[in-house]
This record gives C-alpha cells, structure tokens and sequence, in this order.
C-alpha cells in the first residue's frame, strides 16, 4: 500500500489487509482519527515509519507472524490501544503488555513498564505524545532509554530512574 494512502480518513472505523499486501507504505493511516481495529493479514511483512501516527482511537492491532519490520514513530499518538494479538511470530512478541522485538519495547499498551528482564531498553519515540502519562519508574531491567522515549509526554510529573541506567538517548523526555 503507497504511502498517505488512507491519511486522514476520519470515518473509517476498520481496516483488514489481506496477505497478498507485503508492505504498508510510511504515513498510511496517519490521522484516521476513528480507527479501531486494524488487522494485518498472513504476508504482510513490514509497517512503515509513522503509519498509524495520530491514531489516537485504535483499539485492536492484529498482526501476522509473518510481519519482520515495523518503523521508526508507528505508534506515535496511538495512546489507547488495548489489545496486540500477534502469534506464532519470531521477530516480535507481547511481553507485560508491551510489544516487544529482541529486547526492545517497540510500543507499550498503558503507562507500566516491563519488568520482564528480557526486555532490556526502550525503542526510539516508545511513549511519545502519551499524554496519559504522570509517573513514570524505570525498572532495573532497562538500560538504554532510547532517543525521543518520553518526549512530549506533557502530562509527565515524576520519573525515577534506576540505578543500572547506562545511556539516555537525546529528547528522551
């Protein structure tokens, strides 16, 4: 699916996209702002940068276990997600209600961060815009808080980080 190719369509509620669709284009569903259930179908095998940015309504994200790629900002503004259904997938997988790949929180559903000792550090924009945020309590097993992490949390109070912190990437908060 090319690029913009859904942006901005206010009404549309759900999306399946069927197996014979590889890639989804960067900015796809950017701003489809009465987006809930987006499933992607067996054969898709990447998302690109920023492709549900602004999706603040999605509730539902079905992906295949055929999916190796998500981009940079795919989350960005997609504060109420509920549910990521992803099985039998080796590249990514839900651990403590985060969507996890190699270690990495890619996108955490709620303000809690994994305390899961696989999970090692915070992806690039993880929390970005979660305006739902007021607290937040790195857990020992995070080393590496990733550029851009909290950034434009506006609602951000308290952090406390732990001690086996060893990087903080730029516009981290």
């Amino acid at each position: 699916i090319p690029e913009c190719c859904f942006s901005n369509c206010s009404k549309l509620k759900e999306i399946i996209i069927p197996g014979s669709v590889k890639n989804i284009g960067h900015y796809t569903f950017k701003d489809c702002l009465s987006l809930e259930i987006l499933t992607l179908s067996e054969g898709c095998t990447s998302l690109g940068i920023y492709t549900l940015h602004g999706c603040d309504n999605l509730l539902v994200l079905n992906l295949p276990s055929t999916l190796t790629f998500i981009g940079a900002n795919v989350f960005q503004g997609c504060n109420n997600i509920r549910t990521i259904n992803i099985g039998g997938n080796k590249y990514f997988e839900v651990v403590d209600n985060a969507l996890v790949s190699y270690g990495k929180i890619v996108y955490t559903m709620g303000n809690k961060i994994s305390s899961d000792d696989s999970v090692t550090r915070l992806q690039e924009y993880a929390y970005y815009y979660n305006l739902s945020l007021t607290q937040i309590d790195v857990p020992s097993n995070i080393t590496i808080i990733s550029k851009g992490a909290f950034n434009n949390c506006r609602n951000l109070e308290k952090v406390t980080l732990n001690v086996g912190l060893r990087d903080i990437g730029s516009y981290a908060f």
